[in-house]
């Protein structure tokens, strides 16, 4: 009995070998990278430090600015189906934060918060906005919280989709990929090994809607993911996401926030949005039935629609003028 479980387990080990060998997975050419999700619209500005930071800016020059702020593992394409449905209105801008799509690496090693709002600040300085309304979602949605504590002064009101930040109640499902992400091994070999059958999986695990789920959505972050220096920044952008302590502050934040929640979300259990609500004095909490993680993705109208009625709404009123 003891050899039938020592060849099953060396098999076993085999197989998994062998599955790793196969899935080795190289960097993607920086060039091409560019190229292919950069395009006309792509825009570039350095930040103090020296990262690069790409960028996009669609809608009226003149119109109410908003900045969008993408989450862990993404990039600035998430928002395109819900700026498709706003840029008539209103000036969007959208940023690949430093560790992720074609803003690579930062050249000094930090991330977090503190970071990626330096980031948001010196793509605002860039295009000479004074004020805007900042959205982020999960990670941006943090960012997003963050910055109205540290700079209020340049915000107007915040959109907060599935934001983290909040302590939680229970233990959420999560997804492959973030499981990965914080275990040795995962830390070990998702630098180099990367199957793009995980990137599937973990992408599915963070949408309740299937559907929104293409072969071109798989690809490009497949391929992002692999931008040269982006898997080593998300290791370290995952150690560095969060200060618990930050938490302790939100409710001292004086400005219009609207909370956007999906209810089925795995990655960010539904739950902490009344956090969000119970913490925050001007708020207004919406909750998608239906919806994952990802809810600018999976109902880009609905969401649309519920940030152009709040930033029509009374208690917007005063940070407009």
């Amino acid at each position: 009995m003891k050899r039938i479980f020592k060849w099953g387990g060396l098999s076993l080990l085999g197989i998994v070998i062998i599955g790793l060998i196969t899935s080795y997975a190289p960097d993607t050419d920086k060039d091409a990278m560019i190229a292919k999700y950069g395009g006309a619209q792509a825009k570039f500005v350095q930040m103090a430090g020296g990262a690069n930071i790409h960028y996009r800016d669609q809608g009226p020059k003149d119109a109410p600015a908003i900045i969008m702020i993408h989450g862990m593992s993404s990039h600035l394409q998430t928002w395109e189906p819900l700026i498709e449905k706003m840029e008539q209105e209103y000036r969007i801008l959208s940023l690949d934060l430093p560790g992720f799509g074609l803003t690579g690496p930062n050249p000094t090693g930090k991330y977090g918060p503190d970071i990626y709002i330096e980031a948001v600040l010196t793509l605002m300085n860039t295009a000479n906005i004074d004020k805007a309304v900042i959205a982020g979602n999960s990670m941006g949605g943090l960012t997003a919280w963050r910055m109205g504590l540290s700079h209020p002064d340049r915000i107007n009101g915040l959109v907060l989709l599935n934001p983290s930040g909040a302590p939680g109640i229970g233990k959420e499902k999560g997804n492959l990929a973030f499981t990965l992400m914080n275990s040795s091994i995962g830390k070990a070999l998702m630098p180099h090994f990367t199957p793009k059958a995980v990137v599937k999986q973990s992408i599915l695990q963070s949408v309740e809607r299937d559907d929104i789920v293409t072969d071109e959505m798989i690809e490009r972050y497949y391929e992002l993911t692999r931008y040269p220096g982006n898997r080593l920044a998300s290791l370290e952008a995952m150690k560095n996401s969060n200060d618990p302590s930050a938490w302790s502050k939100i409710s001292t934040l004086d400005m219009p926030v609207l909370i956007l929640w999906g209810r089925e979300d795995q990655l960010l259990g539904v739950s902490r949005a009344e956090q969000f609500a119970r913490e925050l004095e001007h708020e207004k909490l919406i909750i998608y039935e239906n919806v994952g993680h990802l809810p600018m993705e999976e109902v880009p109208a609905n969401v649309a629609r519920d940030i152009k009625l709040w930033w029509a709404s009374d208690v917007f009123e005063k940070a407009r003028l």
